[in-house]
């Protein structure tokens, strides 16, 4: 092997960097010489000499002899026996296919090609594969050995399995057994033992018997040279040697001076594991493999020969030696050192049971000097647990190892003990006593280098100077480690130290017998007798423990006379301690009494002098316990031996006497000093105080006795530990001490809180078990009202007073104090229900409850003797209400509190320990509040909070909800009865048409009292009655009498969204903060029950039975809940004809009637005209059901007829009254419009347009009621009489013409006549499409109606303020109204759209409705193009510039409206809001569209001054985006087109509809105004969304916007006015530029527009390409021109190209060409004609006169010939 000098050598000539830097000024020769001298001698062939040149050779001479050069021949390798023995032609091709992948490269393949042998064709153990397997064998026996040592372990466990497979079948392993004598032999050894789990459990399974010395030989290569065993195992291919490099033409070849080896090209299997690693691999196995064979080898086999190498044995060191140059085996491989640990207990005893020869002997030296140059610089814990078997081995077999190794007891000393055994020293102090034993005694003298060895680990020994760092081991911060360690470290010095005497004394009696050559051996035994002779024996012991103790306890017997303090060395279990201790002083006994008078004078000194020492209680104590052991007969000091030595029993004797005699002294000094040690008292009571010798003595029982007695209190406050520890171990005074304690306590009211924290501590329950109060000491602090107010106890100390009971108070003054805390409780759970500005926090109840939590713990009877205002039936109501019910009054990240678990918990106890009678009256009080908090306005808690705490099954109880909880039927009628019955407001009638006019309508009184959420007593009954059905069907069937009060809430809900600002009979209208979707859920529920209850129906006939009791006025027969509600119902409407009674009567009828027959409808038009003049109401709401049921009964159709005659008969001074009443009633009756029904007979009809006609033609005065019911009438006249030719149309259109000048979108009670009249003027113009003698008619009258529907169009609608939108905006009727005006309005005639239509209807986008905006927008539209017209051509034709197109200023107001002014997340803003703002800004886009440029630098100029961009849009649309949060949370546009938005198509409620459209916006405005944009971004301060805006930009717009602008360029309308003949437009759409060419005298003025990738945030590049005929200045002028249309006015490409064109236009306009060389342009310098004549003014180029000048020899004008200069 090359040496490391030499090695690093090579490298250094190989290393490019070593040479010399390629920039020096020498020259190469220099260099190389440079070179080569640095890299001293190289095994370099020399250089071929040099030949002398000759003379050239001669074309005559002859030609050179060619010499024939034979090729290298190539390396052998060894063939696939597939190739070589034909197998390849006899085998299956599946198989063939996976053999060949055995010996492909690549490790995949190998992996598929054994999974698939493995799977395919070993495990299918088929009796014909059988015998291809037996064929197979040779190939697979060429791969194995390879494949099981090979790098990848997939591979090897494949392998193993493969071959344990194929032994396991009968055929093939006398094969395989043969063949074992090979590679694969020691391969399959090695794989048994490989350091992968699963590769070894596999192949030491199926194990092959081997010949040794096969094995051995294989092995000897694994270990020693494991590189040359993988080369052999893996050959490298054959590299074919490069060709002869030939000279120049003919020459030869030029020497090089040094071949570069080529690269080393690793394969990528192979970089999975370094060749390190791969060595240790092959190693660990092959020392396992050894180690096996060393254990099974026969007795007679002789061992391996190479176990002799001392190279072999490096395995075991981690060390590099300086004098050895090779690196050692185990260098860096934990696990191969661990590994070659493990052989050498077998060779041990392999070598034991040989014959011993200087072969053995040699082996033996070997392995000792080996192991201890090892043993004692190993730093790694695992390794150290494997070595000691091998260590102790070593040192036992071998005597003399010691002597052969002189350097190993020194590095024994300083690098095993001083560094507490390397690292590990639980496991490894335990045997250094026996390697201590195994030394000889040269070595131990003298004996304290050997001790301060010991000690080095802690710095060094307690009583001097520390000279280095403690150990990490002994040191560590784990606790238990530490503790560990130390008690190995204490155990194994005093062990050794006894060992040492022990020794020293047992040399002192042998004789001096042997020869001259044990001189040496005979004086070490004599010094070591010396020195553990006498006292130096016990001196050496006593130093020891008196060290021992040092490093134990706090503080030396030093530090103590000089009042100092240190750090404890060694951290060990006090009890541990003492035990050690002991120990090592029985140990001593064995060896001499005076040992171990000695250790126990020293320990008695140190425990002396330290057992005042801060900390140091517990291990005196602990000590001294172990010293006094159990109680026991003393021994006779006769049973010691004669040589001085003493019996364990006479040992132990002595022990325990001195431990007894040494606490009772100590005791006594304690109790005597006037500084009370509390500390070590408390711990030596504790530990002594139950021994009956403790207080037996005299002098230590009195003065405890006298020191508790007259500082009992006083300690109670310092140290009360110490009085607890004398009140458990001195029984005779107990009693009385704790009395006068009490006593000190009542005398000190102001500190008794301390006091009594201290006595109801755990500690103190101990100590005081079994003692009481007598005589009330202590009740006057808690009962007595002044004493009480000054003590102040923690909550947790007056629940522990409490629970002890009569330890601190008597039963009286127990409970007295018990109720005072229930009814503290109970009052606060009052204040917290209340419906107050202030709320509870419910960590307020905390105390309360953790108090009385733990007292009925421990004493769950406490309350039973409670009077009733704190009682049971007090208490217990308030926990369940307190834990369930008042907590969803609360945020959910306010309930996190203990207290309501414990509340909880105290309740679920309470229902488990409780007896019958009080469990079921606490529930009924229970019922009883939360019956009482339902209807209760006054209560924080919903009623739906507390069914959801009844639905979880808390009550302990089943519970009928409906009857316990809420108010009975009779309650709930009588408080509806109470309530309002008219609509709040008169424009219900829109949406619901037969609802009587505003005349019949009584204002609606409020309710007198709301919750916080604007509810009544009754909607807060009610909305939880719906729950509570709506949760349970089987209960809503129960109660379907509760479905009249849920559909009256339900028109309650509903009136009062359709109209917020009228005021609500059960709800505050004036509340803000009402919940208008809680109440719109409200409505849906009621509907979904009452579909459900109305469907289920009852028994057949059940609607015949209810018919025949409400038509003779007779009970109902045979019951049924449902007909009882009908029953119910109709009773109600007649009694009170009532217009909330009517009503709910059409809900439910409409339902019935959806299963009834012709023949049950028309007795229901029976009933119907039974109570038609007693109760009109009810008769509306009865025909009104029938008529929508669509069964058409002939009572019915006569109905109608008979209402329309009657219609004649009314006088018009009636028609107010009983015509309107009529009317209502024809309305009612009347079909859908849309269905085929015929209302009435044409003539009918006609008729009744007479009566009509006749009214309003009489001078009697027709209210607006009548003629709004006239129009509802004509809704379903209308489609009758389209083809009917009559005046019956004029009345038509003066009717909708009267309807209109009256009505008025601010006026809410024409709001019904409006709704009406739009309604047939919609269905008039539906009708005229198909109906053309209508259709002329409707031309004739049009115009002014539809002028009156723009009118109201346009009208403001009061108090309107974008954002926060009045009552009167968010009316239902009136934005009913306004989509049907404009619905009319969006197809208005042109000539009644005007350039003032935009400001006049721009506030309908903030209508609240969805549908409005979106036709006002469609409106708007229509209107912006026509104010774009408009400007365009007053600009146009505008010349002293006086006309100036500006954005309305109504448009304006709702452009600079900041929507996240007020709220964080536009999401959460009102719909409507956002979108009516969003559409704002799309009609602004709209007015740029087609305008002219100086339009649209008017309107940029007025944003920009507004600054409307950068204040609103930005802001919101990023906001909208999410690009204000970051690129990462921005809305992702790549699923959406932005260039395109269909505004009709938005999609209400959807949650990217507001980003889909901000991005479309914002895709306009970086189209329309580009340059306000880019300033905004360009001034913005913050990078990171600047950063974020252009990233975003970029990725989603700047791509769209930069098609879109070059499709405008490529338009041909676009550029129709731009391209002709001279001016050529390119667009090169691939780069993004656009190229413009002006044709001038075939020359072109040419420049370049680019487009950067992110425009428009990013200006476009202007570019000159080309220039002639145009002087600098005026050239860069234009292409300035050009920049500023692009940039500043932000003007699209086209309209730079054409002021382009324009600028160059004219300037060649009027040039004429020079007469010289007849161009405009010069061809020589592109100039224009400049130079002109005085006398023809003609201009010529500069260059063709000074060339005429030059040929002609003249300076005369070329034309007329006179003298130019």
């Amino acid at each position: 092997m090359r040496s490391r000098e030499s090695s690093i050598r090579h490298r250094k000539i190989l290393d490019p960097a070593s040479m010399p830097p390629k920039s020096s000024s020498a020259s190469a020769g220099t260099r190389k010489k440079h070179a080569r001298k640095a890299a001293g001698p190289v095994d370099i062939p020399p250089p071929a000499p040099r030949e002398k040149k000759g003379k050239k050779p001669h074309r005559s001479d002859p030609p050179r002899p060619k010499v024939y050069i034979p090729p290298s021949k190539p390396t052998p390798v060894t063939r696939d026996p597939l190739d070589e023995n034909g197998l390849a032609h006899r085998l299956p091709p599946d198989l063939l296919v996976v053999l060949r992948g055995l010996g492909k490269k690549a490790a995949v393949t190998k992996v598929r090609a054994l999974e698939e042998l493995l799977s395919g064709w070993v495990m299918k153990r088929d009796e014909d594969d059988m015998y291809v397997l037996q064929e197979m064998l040779p190939v697979w026996m060429h791969h194995v050995a390879a494949h099981l040592l090979h790098l990848d372990r997939r591979i090897r466990a494949l392998t193993a399995s493969v071959h344990a497979a194929l032994l396991r079948i009968p055929l093939l392993r006398p094969t395989l057994v043969e063949e074992a004598e090979s590679d694969a032999a020691g391969a399959w050894a090695l794989a048994a033992h490989d350091p992968d789990r699963a590769v070894a459990t596999v192949a030491s399974a199926s194990r092959v018997p081997t010949t040794p010395t096969v094995l051995t030989a294989f092995l000897e290569r694994a270990l020693l040279d494991p590189d040359g065993l993988y080369t052999t195992l893996n050959p490298t291919a054959p590299v074919a040697l490069p060709p002869p490099n030939k000279g120049g033409r003919g020459g030869a070849a030029r020497p090089t001076g040094r071949v570069e080896p080529e690269p080393v090209v690793r394969r990528t299997d192979e970089l999975e594991e370094s060749e390190s690693d791969r060595r240790a691999r092959f190693r660990i196995a092959a020392f396992g493999a050894l180690r096996h064979m060393l254990e099974t080898m026969d007795a007679e086999t002789p061992l391996p020969a190479f176990l002799s190498v001392p190279r072999l044995w490096s395995a075991l060191n981690n060390t590099q030696d300086d004098a050895d140059p090779e690196e050692p085996i185990g260098y860096a491989q934990p696990a191969l050192r661990r590994a070659a640990w493990a052989v050498i207990p077998a060779l041990l005893q392999r070598i034991s049971s040989l014959l011993q020869d200087e072969g053995i002997n040699e082996l033996r030296d070997t392995l000792a000097r080996a192991v201890l140059q090892a043993a004692w610089v190993e730093q790694d814990g695992g390794v150290q647990g494997a070595m000691w078997g091998g260590v102790l081995g070593v040192l036992r077999n071998n005597p003399g190892a010691w002597h052969l190794t002189p350097s190993a007891y020194p590095s024994f000393l300083t690098n095993f003990l001083a560094k507490a055994c390397g690292g590990a020293p639980v496991s490894a102090y335990p045997s250094v006593v026996l390697v201590v034993a195994s030394l000889p005694d040269e070595l131990i003298v003298p004996t304290d280098t050997l001790f301060d060895a010991f000690w080095a680990a802690l710095g060094g020994p307690p009583s001097t100077p520390s000279t280095s760092s403690a150990a990490p081991a002994l040191t560590t911060a784990l606790p238990g480690a530490r503790a560990r360690a130390g008690a190995a470290f204490v155990s194994a010095l005093l062990e050794c130290a006894v060992f040492v005497v022990r020794r020293g004394r047992g040399r002192a009696g042998v004789a001096s017998v042997g020869e001259e050559g044990d001189a040496e051996e005979e004086e070490a035994r004599r010094l070591l007798a010396e020195e553990t002779q006498g006292t130096k024996g016990s001196e050496l012991v006593a130093r020891e423990v008196s060290r021992v103790w040092a490093a134990l306890s706090s503080a030396s017997p030093e530090a103590m006379e000089q009042e100092t303090e240190r750090r404890r060395l060694l951290h060990v279990d006090t009890k541990r301690a003492g035990v050690l201790l002991r120990q090592a002083l029985e140990g001593a006994a064995g060896v001499g009494s005076d040992l171990l008078d000695a250790g126990l004078d020293a320990l008695g000194r140190c425990i002396k002098a330290g057992w005042a020492a801060s900390g140091d209680g517990p291990l005196v104590c602990a000590v001294l316990a172990e010293l006094v052991g159990e109680d026991r007969e003393e021994a006779n000091d006769d049973e010691s031996a004669a040589d001085g030595k003493l019996s364990p029993a006479v040992a132990a004797t002595r022990i325990h006497a001195f431990g007894r005699a040494l606490t009772t002294d100590i005791l006594s000094a304690a109790l005597a000093t006037e500084e009370i040690s509390t500390a070590f008292l408390v711990c030596a009571l504790s530990t002594f105080g139950a021994r009956t010798w403790t207080f037996g003595d005299g002098a230590v029982a009195e003065r405890a006795d006298a020191m508790f007695a007259n500082g009992a209190y006083a300690l109670l406050r310092t140290a009360p530990g110490l009085l607890f520890a004398y009140l458990r171990h001195r029984a005779l005074r107990r009693e009385e001490l704790y009395q006068a304690l009490l006593r000190e306590v009542a005398k000190h009211p102001e500190a008794a809180g301390d006091a009594l924290a201290i006595l109801v501590s755990p500690e103190a329950g101990v100590a005081l078990e079994g003692l009481k109060a007598t005589d009330g000491l202590l009740d006057s602090l808690f009962v007595d009202v002044d004493a009480g107010a000054q003590l102040q106890l923690p909550p947790k100390v007056l629940a522990q007073v409490l629970q002890q009971g009569e330890r601190f108070l008597t039963p009286a003054a127990g409970r007295a104090v018990l109720a005072r805390v229930v009814a503290a409780f109970v009052g606060r759970l009052e204040v917290a229900l209340a419906n107050g500005e202030q709320r509870v926090p419910l960590g307020e109840f905390e105390a309360d409850v953790t108090l009385l939590g733990e007292v009925l713990a421990v004493r769950p009877d406490a309350l039973s003797g409670l009077e009733l205002g704190g009682g049971e039936v007090v208490f217990a109501p308030a926990v369940y209400i307190f834990g369930y019910v008042l907590p969803r009054a609360y945020p959910e990240e306010e309930r996190d509190v203990e207290a309501l678990a414990k509340a909880r918990s105290l309740w679920t106890s309470w229902c488990e320990v409780g007896d019958e009678g009080s469990r079921a009256e606490v529930r009924k009080e229970i019922i009883r509040r939360l019956c009482v908090m339902v209807c209760s306005t006054d209560v924080a808690v919903t009623p739906e909070d507390i069914l959801e705490a009844l639905g979880e099954n808390t009550f302990g109880a089943p519970i009928d909800v409906v009857t316990a909880v809420f108010p009975s039927r009779p309650d709930l009628d009588g408080m509806l009865d109470v309530l309002s019955s008219d609509p709040p407001a008169a424009s219900l009638a829109v949406l619901h048409p037969h609802l009587p006019p505003s005349s019949a309508i009584r204002k609606t009184k409020p309710a007198s009292a709301h919750d916080t959420r604007g509810y009544s007593s009754y909607a807060r009954t009610v909305i939880a009655l719906l729950q509570a059905l709506a949760a349970d069907r089987r209960v809503a069937k129960e109660n379907v009498w509760a479905l009249h009060h849920v559909l009256a809430l339900a028109i309650y809900a509903e009136d009062h969204l359709a109209v917020p600002s009228a005021p609500s009979a059960v709800f505050d209208a004036t509340l803000p903060t009402l919940d208008r979707t809680a109440l719109a859920d409200l409505v849906v529920r009621a509907q979904q029950l009452s579909a459900y209850l109305l469907s289920a129906g009852g028994e057949d006939g059940w609607r015949a039975r209810v018919l025949a009791a409400v038509t003779n006025d007779k009970p109902l027969v045979g019951g049924g809940a449902l007909p009882e509600l009908l029953v119910g119902l109709i009773g109600c409407a007649r009694r009170t004809d009532g217009i909330l009674d009517c009503r709910v009567l059409d809900r439910v009828l409409r339902h019935v009637l959806q299963d009834a027959d012709k023949a049950e409808a028309d007795l229901w038009m029976v009933f119907a005209r039974k109570i038609e003049k007693t109760t009109p109401e009810t008769c509306i709401a009865i025909v009104s059901a029938v008529s929508n049921s669509t069964l058409e009964p002939p009572r019915l159709e006569r109905y109608r007829n008979e209402l329309a005659a009657d219609l004649l008969g009314i006088p018009a001074s009636k028609a107010n009254t009983q015509g309107l009443l009529t009317l209502r009633k024809l309305a009612a009756s009347a079909p859908d419009v849309d269905s085929d029904v015929v209302f009435l007979p044409q003539q009918r009809s006609v008729n009744i347009f007479k009566a009509c006609q006749q009214w309003i033609a009489s001078d009697e005065d027709i209210e607006e009621e009548l003629e709004s019911a006239m129009t509802l009438v004509f809704l379903s006249l209308a489609p009758l009489l389209q083809n009917v030719v009559g005046t019956h149309w004029d009345l038509i259109f003066d009717v909708l013409e009267s309807n209109l000048e009256n009505a008025s979108l601010t006026d809410e009670e024409t709001l019904v006549s409006l709704a009406r009249t739009l309604r047939l003027i919609i269905l008039i113009q539906d009708l005229t499409l198909t109906n053309k003698t209508l259709r002329a008619s409707w031309q004739e009258r049009q115009m002014p109606i539809l002028t009156l529907v723009r009118d109201l169009a346009a009208g403001q609608p009061g108090r309107m303020q974008f954002g926060s939108v009045d009552d009167l905006a968010s009316s239902a009727p009136l934005s009913l109204c306004r989509e049907r005006v404009l619905f009319i309005v969006q197809d208005l005639p042109a000539s009644l759209i005007t350039e003032e239509t935009l400001p006049q209807m721009c506030h309908l986008l903030t209508d609240p409705s969805i549908e409005v905006q979106k036709m006002t927008y469609q409106l708007l539209g229509v209107a912006a193009r026509k104010r774009t017209e408009h400007f365009v051509i007053e600009a146009g034709v505008d010349v002293d510039a006086v006309v100036k197109a500006e954005l309305p200023l109504e448009l304006l107001d709702i452009l600079q409206t900041s929507l996240n002014s007020h709220q964080g997340d536009l999401l959460e803003l009102d719909e409507s809001t956002v979108f009516g703002y969003l559409l704002g800004w799309m009609v602004v886009f709209d007015l740029f569209t087609d305008a002219s440029l100086k339009v649209r630098l008017s309107y940029i100029d007025q944003l920009r001054s507004l600054d409307i961009i950068g204040s609103s849009f930005i802001p919101n649309l990023l906001n909208l985006l999410g690009v204000d949060q970051g690129i990462g949370k921005a809305f992702k546009l790549d699923p959406w087109s932005v260039d395109e938005y269909f505004v009709q198509l938005y999609e209400s409620g959807s949650p990217w509809s507001f980003q889909v459209f901000a991005a479309h916006l914002y895709y306009r405005a970086l189209l329309t105004v580009p340059s306000l944009i880019y300033n905004w971004v360009l001034d913005c301060k913050d990078r990171q969304l600047s950063s974020s805006i252009a990233t975003y930009t970029s990725l989603h717009f700047s791509p769209v916007i930069i098609r879109s602008e070059l499709t405008h360029v490529k338009s041909p309308q676009v550029t129709a006015d731009l391209v002709d003949e001279n001016l050529t437009i390119k667009v090169a759409a691939a780069v993004n530029e656009v190229v413009a060419s002006y044709l001038v005298d075939e020359h072109q003025l040419e420049i370049k527009l680019k487009i950067p990738s992110d425009w428009p945030l990013h200006k476009i590049e202007v570019k000159d390409v080309q220039k002639v005929g145009v002087e600098e200045r005026r050239w860069r002028a234009w292409i300035l021109a050009v920049q500023q249309i692009l940039w500043s006015q932000n003007g699209r490409i086209v309209d730079g190209i054409g002021l382009f064109k324009k600028n160059v236009t004219l300037h060649f306009e009027g040039q004429v060409e020079c007469a010289i060389c007849y161009s405009i342009i010069s061809v020589m310098d592109g100039s224009l004609p400049s130079k002109p004549c005085k006398t023809c003014k003609n201009r010529f180029h500069s260059g063709c006169l000074y060339k005429w000048f030059s040929t002609s020899h003249s300076s005369s004008c070329p034309l007329c010939r006179s003298d130019i200069i």
